[in-house]
């Protein structure tokens, strides 16, 4: 508040209150004495001059406009002033608007991807009325199935569950309440489809939705038309619509698409239109290819259930628009009715009536943020760096400004010396500052427009879908810039405005040309220039030690054994069960494209399992822990993975103990009915972990677990038989620690194949196209890329911003280095008469290296101690981001301190150097 008191005071806010009473008063008083004389009391007199002033109160602000005239006058003034200054010094505006165009564009660039995430409108009409459906109770609802797709964050506690996934009979239900709602629609995915009939079969991303569903959204067609509720019937021809950007990649962009009819997982589908380019999701995580009507799950989505249309499977997102006139607490109490109904009835309630069940009615532009999170947690990371940067950049130009601050000493003091007030130079003085910020900020939106684009196409490089969103400059970007560059125009600029005030009149008058006139006024100016340098040393070393943390994790997931050799494996997923396989011939194909790949040239040996190892795929299972009695309850986790012939030996993981799957394995998994317990142990191998942790002092082969006793008339559980024991891998993510696993014989369904290969195994992806299409030309193949690339594109994340930071932090290097350097150029230009005197006596050439370098040595060490200190709180922000390293590694503080120290002792080798050139004799007719 005093801060703000003086602000006010400077800019002449009390003298202007003041003023304004003074003036008021003047103005009344010579009215009330020209109607004195003229013979009018002295009352009567007060009272008609008020009348004619319109009041006091219209008085006062007459006054105050004036005032204000007066005021944007003096601006204007004080701005062209600016201009003509900046203009005789091209060299120093330039500098200082270029660092303050890097900081401010940077930090623009990042809060416009910001920006385009939190304040993302969904692409539909009037999107702040779409309503999205939710539960909410005191216990989870007592179902056989519960999906969700990312689209919102449930709320999984005991005490107050919550989720907008929601049962098919339900959203039926809500259908036939026409006098709530205008529109309601559903939708559940991801649906995988295997299209064909428009060239080589490939998989698609595609969305089952009610036939409101593009209705309730207001969402139009670029070409042909939309799903309609017609179209979601049983007996309604099968139809879909294409996702634009999809529209223009595989079909090319052609018009003739309309009615064109193309095989989805074999069925044969109407394309009956495209949708507007601005609908590309309704969340950033899920983005789709097509759409297909609801009433076609059971057709074309080969593992669907009938449980799916039971009310005890959630699985359906519900969006709604409630009617005009309809306030939306009457349409959620109607639905809480309804969902009690629903639920707490029947043979088998799913919530009992302590639960509570009711519905919440939440705006969908706040609530379908389910991955928000992962693509804002980067960004704050990166905005912490910018932020630091711009901070180093405006000491950087504030030392500038205080070393260009003595040159204009004499300046400042004749003016004093003619009257001008302090109160005027110093605005005069910010209105310069803000002058160069605001020509910085100008250039830096253009910056952050290049910037963004950028960082937009690093962060999506590894995706096979386009990004989401994009970053525009919106009038929140605009407002950000404009506010970093006045806040950042008043920090650099206020320290030098008020000490170029502080100006000894007489010695000053009495300097030569430079200004150069000594004294304690210019012991003080070098004292806030240390300052600043210092200042930029010590978040130089916090955006350093961060950019080091960062780089380290990257190296050590990189550097990481996964238990397994990722070289030279080309990995491609595919699904027979989408082109019309059943359960057994699925096994068959297997077997004969495996001879097939291996009779392949350049090809070593060939496996497949359920997901590839470090493919993101997970599937854990419970048991009874081993050694426990039958009816035991204590359970313990397994991670499991169904594998092919040949995996291991494919995968190169050590074969320990026992012996390998055998085709008999096979064969006996694969004659076990789905859905029954196997009469005899089903075979598996375990790896080391496991064999540690349940059977740490017992032989491990043979040994039985997983089995159980008999329950509701079925037979007991024979349960899992160990035969062999394999090294420790990696399941699915580099930084999940390896659990215990085992490996059980592959049969049916989704698999991923891998490839041994002598040469680089890209070059064999046209031949294994051609193999699996000379099987089935209906067969696609996904996800194909090496080993190596899955790594990589697991990495992305950290790559990336290990990449940017590391950037920042050598952007704030040099510019911490800039300011040292700028600070002893103009301790050497200021001292020159000192230096010529202690040459002209007798010191060495070392001598006043070491007086130079004196001053920069203290400066780094200093800067050095506090920016560790503050480095240690602010990376334990990073620790989710760290891997194998803690946040305040003493390694990693070390060595960014010393790199900062020995490129700053660098930067200062040429004032240094240039001191020891000082002629003596020149150096003594300085001044």
């Amino acid at each position: 508040m005093r801060l703000l008191k003086n602000l006010m005071a400077l800019f002449g806010k009390r003298k202007l209150e003041t003023d304004l009473d003074d003036e008021m008063r003047f103005h009344l008083e010579k009215q009330i004495e020209q109607k004195c004389a003229s013979g009018m009391s002295a009352d009567e007199a007060r009272r008609q001059a008020l009348i004619e002033f319109g009041g006091v109160q219209q008085t006062r602000e007459t006054v105050r406009d004036i005032r204000w005239t007066r005021f944007l006058d003096m601006l204007v003034q004080d701005m062209r002033y600016a201009f003509r200054v900046l203009r005789k010094s091209p060299g120093f505006t330039g500098i200082a608007v270029f660092t303050l165009a890097l900081g401010i564009g940077m930090n623009t660039a990042i809060f416009s991807l910001i920006n385009a995430v939190v304040f993302r409108s969904l692409p539909v009409e009037d999107p702040e009325s779409l309503v999205v459906f939710q539960w909410e109770a005191h216990k989870n609802p007592e179902i056989r199935g519960y999906r969700n797709f990312g689209e919102c964050k449930d709320q999984d506690t005991k005490a107050h569950p919550a989720g907008c996934s929601l049962s098919l009979p339900f959203f039926k239900e809500v259908q036939a309440q026409t006098n709530l709602f205008s529109h309601v629609a559903a939708y559940t995915g991801i649906a995988a489809f295997d299209m064909a009939g428009n060239g080589p079969a490939r998989r698609v991303r595609g969305e089952f939705v009610s036939g409101e569903y593009f209705g309730t959204l207001g969402v139009r067609a670029a070409i042909g038309r939309l799903l309609v509720p017609s179209d979601d019937l049983l007996d309604a021809p099968p139809a879909t619509v294409l996702n634009y950007g999809f529209w223009q990649n595989a079909f090319a962009g052609s018009p003739s698409v309309v009615g064109k009819s193309i095989r989805l997982n074999g069925l044969s589908y109407t394309i009956v239109g495209v949708a507007e380019p601005r609908f590309k999701a309704l969340t950033l995580a899920n983005q789709y290819d097509l759409w297909v009507p609801l009433s076609q799950q059971s057709r074309a989505n080969p593992r669907w259930r009938q449980v799916e249309d039971k009310m005890d499977f959630w699985g359906y997102t519900l969006l709604g628009r409630v009617k005009t006139g309809i306030q939306v607490s009457q349409a959620e109490a109607a639905m809480s009715l309804l969902l009690r109904n629903m639920t707490l009835q029947g043979d088998k309630p799913i919530f009992t009536s302590e639960s509570d069940p009711h519905i919440k009615l939440a705006a969908a532009q706040h609530e379908l943020r389910g991955s928000d999170d992962e693509t804002l947690q980067p960004l704050y990371v990166l905005m912490l760096c910018v932020g630091i940067v711009l901070l180093i950049a405006c000491a950087n130009v504030a030392g500038l400004l205080l070393a260009r601050a003595a040159s204009r000493e004499r300046e400042i003091a004749v003016r004093q010396a003619l009257g001008a007030k302090r109160a005027r130079l110093v605005s005069q003085l910010l209105v310069e500052s803000l002058t160069l910020s605001a020509m910085g900020g100008a250039l830096g939106l253009l910056l952050a427009v290049w910037g963004a684009r950028i960082l937009l196409a690093l962060s999506f490089a590894d995706s096979s879908t386009p990004p989401p969103f994009s970053p525009q400059i919106d009038w929140r970007v605009l407002a950000f810039t404009a506010g970093v560059s006045v806040l950042t125009g008043l920090v650099f600029g206020m320290a030098p405005a008020f000490r170029g005030l502080r100006v000894e009149l007489t010695p000053s008058l009495k300097a030569g040309e430079t200004g150069l006139s000594g004294g304690h006024g210019k012991r003080r100016r070098f004292n806030m220039g240390n300052a600043l340098v210092a200042i930029q040393v010590t978040l130089a070393i916090v955006v350093l030690a961060t950019a080091g943390l960062l780089v380290r994790t990257l190296t050590n997931l990189k550097g990481l054994d996964p238990g397994f050799d990722a070289n030279n494996l080309l990995l491609f997923g595919m699904d027979p069960k989408l082109a019309g396989y059943k359960e057994a011939q699925v096994d068959a194909l297997y077997h004969d494209l495996q001879e097939r790949f291996a009779a392949l040239p350049g090809v070593k040996s060939v496996s497949y399992s359920w997901r590839p190892l470090l493919g993101g795929g997970l599937s854990t299972t419970n048991f009874r822990k081993p050694g426990t009695p039958l009816d035991s309850k204590e359970t313990v986790e397994a991670d499991e993975l169904a594998i092919g012939p040949n995996f291991f030996a494919t995968m190169r993981i050590p074969l320990l103990a026992g012996r390998d799957f055998s085709r008999a394995d096979f064969i006996a998994a694969a004659a076990n009915s789905p859905g029954k317990p196997p009469s005899v142990a089903g075979p598996v191998i375990v790896n080391q972990l496991f064999v540690r942790r349940y059977f740490p002092d017992k032989n491990p082969l043979g040994q039985i677990f997983g089995n159980g006793p008999a329950k509701d008339g079925e037979p007991a559980n024979p349960g899992l038989e160990i035969i062999g024991v394999v090294g420790d891998a990696k399941y699915n993510n580099l930084r999940r620690e390896i659990s215990p696993t085992f490996y059980e014989p592959n049969t049916g369904g989704e698999t991923f194949f891998e490839l041994r290969t002598a040469a680089d195994p890209t070059s064999l992806i046209p031949a294994v196209r051609n193999t699996v299409n000379h099987a089935n030309d209906s067969l696609a193949l996904f996800r194909i890329n090496t080993e190596q690339q899955q790594i990589d594109r697991q990495v992305s994340n950290e790559r990336l911003i290990a990449q940017l930071s590391s950037f920042f932090g050598l952007l704030a290097l040099v510019l911490a280095c800039l300011g040292l350097y700028g600070l002893l150029s103009y301790e050497v230009t200021r001292r020159t008469r000192e230096i010529g005197i202690r040459m002209a006596v007798g010191a060495q050439s070392y001598n006043v290296v070491r007086l130079v370098l004196a001053k920069a040595v203290g400066l780094i060490i200093a800067g050095a101690a506090v920016g560790i200190a503050v480095a240690l709180g602010v990376t334990r922000l990073l620790a989710s981001f760290l891997y194998g390293v803690k946040a305040g590694d003493p390694i990693t503080l070390v060595a960014v301190a010393c790199l900062l120290a020995v490129v700053a002792l660098a930067a200062c080798y040429i004032p240094a150097r240039r001191a020891t050139k000082v002629d003596p004799l020149v150096a003594l007719r300085y001044e």
